[in-house]
């Protein structure tokens, strides 16, 4: 289990429904109204749940000495609970949370407003419980199942932002080499056990020179071998999205198939549109610090360099995206025939290298 599965305090169906139900008390209200239609897919994972009681408890993670420093609820020791329950705090909000088994998630098994002298003080309504019902507000099997299905839909984000990443790194090869193909093996999907799943990047710089007439020369043809892929599963899971990332434009792309088993996605772009994938690559390996500039609002006029990293996950998610420039925008819109943005060339060449 990676880091980013076990981190965080998780809230159990129980809390979402009946201690965080008002999307006032929210950061992000859309989240809360999310749930209340028992729509999980935008909101996982819940342990980075936008409400004070869960950021109250962003730190834990399954490590064996997380949460040392948090305050004992003391009547979980005096129920004689299987785990002990501590508390996290932001402001007014308070949690109850705990780590049922040894080395596993945080759960948040109740949460409420402090409110000394009331009757909806969330200690007081604890404490009125009987021992059965304080037992009964530990993770239930939907809470199992749906954790389950969360980190298997994460993983597979993983795996698709892996595929992607090896995807560029191999348009950045490409780009710099006079060979024209470049092959690679893209991870297997979780839980799998696969055939490599083999590709190949071909480049070709093209010529239009001997014909003036040609308008707006396409300079490169960007071709996607896949090579003896037999499950069309995978094949439906990830290749939109690597084709896409390439030119999202569905009519431009041919696709054939060479010989048995070989199929071929190709796609004629320009050299500012390779130069974009390439720049993912040398921005990525710099420091987050180095994308720095305001924050304006989204405009459709130009095409934009952006980092690898945050480029890779914002087109997988379909999320906003900083530009080196500062501007935000969904990489996932056509930028194909847009001017490259004159900001993000200039900040791109002061940059030191890689």
């Amino acid at each position: 289990m990676s880091p980013s599965d076990s981190d965080g305090c998780r809230p159990t169906l129980r809390v979402l429904r009946e201690c965080l139900s008002n999307p006032d008390d929210w950061d992000d209200p859309e989240q809360c109204r999310s749930i209340a239609r028992n729509d999980f897919k935008n909101v996982i994972p819940l342990s980075s749940l936008k409400h004070p009681a869960v950021m109250a408890g962003k730190s834990l993670t399954s490590n064996e000495d997380s949460g040392a420093n948090l305050t004992i609820f003391k009547h979980s020791v005096r129920a004689r609970l299987k785990s002990i329950w501590k508390e996290v705090r932001s402001e007014q909000w308070r949690g109850l949370v705990t780590q049922p088994d040894t080395g596993s998630c945080w759960w948040l098994l109740h949460a409420g407003l402090k409110r000394t002298g009331d009757k909806s003080n969330v200690y007081d309504q604890v404490e009125r419980l009987g021992d059965a019902e304080i037992k009964s507000l530990y993770p239930v099997q939907d809470d199992y199942d749906l954790h389950a299905l969360e980190l298997s839909a994460m993983a597979n984000r993983r795996w698709r932002m892996d595929c992607l990443t090896i995807l560029i790194d191999l348009i950045a090869n490409a780009a710099s080499s006079s060979e024209t193909q470049h092959p690679a093996e893209l991870p297997p999907p979780p839980s799998r056990t696969v055939s490599p799943l083999n590709i190949e990047i071909e480049l070709v710089r093209l010529n239009y020179d001997e014909d003036p007439a040609f308008e707006t020369p396409v300079e490169v043809l960007l071709s996607l071998r896949l090579i003896d892929w037999d499950d069309d599963a995978i094949r439906q899971a990830v290749v939109p999205q690597l084709v896409g990332f390439m030119d999202p434009q569905k009519e431009r792309w041919s696709v054939r198939t060479v010989r048995d088993k070989v199929t071929v996605y190709s796609v004629e772009i320009t050299e500012a549109r390779l130069s974009q994938l390439t720049a993912a690559v040398e921005l990525g390996a710099m420091e987050e610090t180095s994308l720095t500039g305001s924050i304006v609002a989204p405009t459709n006029n130009s095409a934009h360099y952006v980092a690898k990293g945050t480029l890779v996950e914002a087109y997988v998610d379909g999320m906003e995206v900083r530009a080196l420039c500062g501007q935000w925008f969904v990489p996932t819109q056509d930028h194909t025939e847009k001017p490259v943005c004159s900001s993000c060339e200039k900040e791109f060449a002061g940059l030191p290298s890689a």
